[in-house]
């Protein structure tokens, strides 16, 4: 989890953060976009609107209306899944 939010600062250090719902959610000018999630086997990074994130690799999980997750076992995963290509399509491009 601490890599995935060290991640997450270094390219969008003004995003808020908050513990919520057993994670950590994270905000950008009000508007959430995403956050980190502990599970048993993984930590989820869920994105809000991740329907319209563009992956041609398919390592985004779900069937919601708007989010999906990548599933991150290992730190190995951040790179291997290219958390860092989906971060910079996290937040809306008009709130920049």
């Amino acid at each position: 989890m601490q890599a995935l939010r060290e991640l997450l600062f270094a390219h969008y250090p003004a995003a808020q953060e908050r513990l919520m719902y057993g994670g950590i959610m994270f905000s950008f000018k009000g508007q959430d976009f995403g956050g980190i999630f502990p599970r048993k086997a993984h930590v989820s990074f869920e994105f809000g609107r991740g329907r319209a994130m563009q992956d041609p690799q398919h390592f985004l999980e779900g069937q919601g209306a708007e989010r999906r997750h990548l599933k991150i076992k290992t730190v190995a995963d951040i790179a291997l899944k290219e958390v860092k290509g989906f971060l910079l399509q996290a937040i809306e491009p008009t709130l920049l």
